[in-house]
């Protein structure tokens, strides 16, 4: 899979993340955000 099409799913799921986080700010939420965080950093 090109790595533009991760880039911008990666995007748009912290787009989403971020807009749900205005109203939540759940365990669940911030795993998923140091998940994105763990796939964008791994080569």
């Amino acid at each position: 899979m090109p790595s533009i099409v991760v880039a911008d799913a990666l995007e748009n799921l912290e787009a989403t993340l971020r807009h749900f986080s205005e109203g939540f700010q759940t365990r669940d939420l911030q795993n998923a955000k140091v998940q994105i965080e763990i796939f964008r950093s791994s080569p």
